[in-house]
Order: C-alpha cells, then structure tokens, then sequence
C-alpha cells in the first residue's frame, strides 16, 4: 500500500520519501521477498524505475530480478529469454556477526555501476553512500511506536491478527497524522504566533502530504472516521 493508497501510482520516487508501502508479516522467505517486491511493481508508474539497496537477504535479488525487466526473442537459435531492465540499480550491504556483534561490512553493487548508483542517490538527496540506514531507522521508529514490538514488554500479542491491527492503525496514523522534520518546508514569511514565541519558519508536513495524497494533517478522529478497505487484512 502506498500511504494508505491502493489506486495511485507512484510516479516520483522522491516523493515517496519516509512511506511504508507494503508489510508482509512473519519470516524473511523467497515467497516473502516475492510478495514484497511484486505488490510494490504494482504499484509503481510503468516509466518508474527506482534504486534499490537492501541488507545482503539473497532472496531479494532474486525477487527483484523476476519483477524488473521483460522477456525478449532470442538471435539465431537462442530461444526467448529473459532480460533485466535496462538502467536498474541494487546494491547490498552485507554484515557479518559473530556472538551478536558486528565484525564486518561488505558492499556489494548486484545490478549498474558504483558511480551511477552514487549519481542517483545523490541526485534523491541522500549522501550518495550505499548504505541500510532509513530501514534502520524505521525499524526502531516501529518498535518505539508499537508496543508489542518491543523486545522486553508485557504489551505482548498473543496471535498475529491482532499484531496486524495494531501495525496498521499505527502506519495509518505515521502517515496521515504523524508529522516528519526531514519532510517540513520553509516558509516564504514566518508567521507570528504572539507571546513569547518564535516565529513560525517551517511547514511541518506529514508522508502523505509529501507524496502529494492529502493537503493537511489529518487528525486522529478523521483517521478513526474513514471507512475500513473492503479486503481481507492480511492481504497487503
């Protein structure tokens, strides 16, 4: 789901910056991957090719490569085969552990050139380094938002419906309602707030706002109003 939409598509990666599109429950398998990469394929414009980095999970590559590209006819006596997408840029970071602690870091590019994976990242406004830091960052946000996340806590979840609830009631709430710093935009006039106060500098915007979903900050009673998707939960 991109930002608690089904129907657009995204078109501007850049714009979909700080969203959750999809979350698939449970173990890090091949079928997981698949499902991952293809309900975010569907979601993608047809022109959208965007960059890829991940931890070093092999399944992902594989993933990526059945969805990115086409098939095309052979020459001479080759037969039809298939053909990655042309432009199509996925590093990995690989970390090696011994007894839970970090002992090294490989990075590894799986499709395109270093200097053509820096050019892009660089040009999405990150420091062009290929690194697994937003999805770090994310996943400590989640532990820190949901309580049955975290590692030590009596707000456990005895079965996985009602941790799919709660996850989702929270990424609908991080996307609509939950205000982001790296998402706000200066204003042209700082606005006076009266008293003792500073000046308003900044508009504070939300993920959804980003990506051009909404024009305002919803609030939490507008959230609980919008009527519930008609699929089964569970079903991405």
């Amino acid at each position: 789901m991109a930002c608690g939409s089904g129907s657009r598509l995204i078109r501007s990666v850049s714009l979909f910056q700080c969203c959750i599109t999809q979350r698939v429950p449970g173990a890090r398998t091949q079928d997981a991957a698949h499902t991952v990469v293809h309900e975010l394929r569907q979601r993608l414009a047809p022109d959208c090719l965007p960059v890829f980095t991940s931890d070093g999970l092999n399944q992902y590559f594989y993933a990526l490569t059945a969805h990115f590209g086409q098939s095309v006819d052979g020459v001479g006596r080759r037969a039809r085969h298939w053909q990655l997408a042309a432009g199509r840029l996925y590093g990995q970071v690989k970390k090696r552990y011994r007894r839970r602690r970090l002992i090294g870091v490989t990075y590894v590019l799986r499709c395109g050139t270093r200097t053509a994976l820096r050019a892009a990242l660089q040009g999405l406004g990150l420091s062009g380094r290929l690194n697994t830091a937003f999805v770090e960052r994310l996943t400590l946000t989640v532990r820190q938002s949901v309580a049955a996340r975290i590692r030590r806590t009596w707000s456990t979840m005895q079965d996985a419906p009602q941790l799919l609830l709660h996850l989702e009631w929270w990424r609908a709430y991080y996307h609509f309602v939950r205000p982001h710093a790296s998402l706000r935009v200066p204003l042209a006039q700082p606005r006076e707030r009266g008293g003792k106060r500073q000046p308003q500098r900044y508009r504070q915007r939300t993920p959804a706002m980003a990506a051009g979903l909404t024009r305002r900050r919803w609030t939490v009673c507008e959230l609980l109003a919008i009527p519930l998707p008609s699929e089964p939960l569970g079903a991405g």
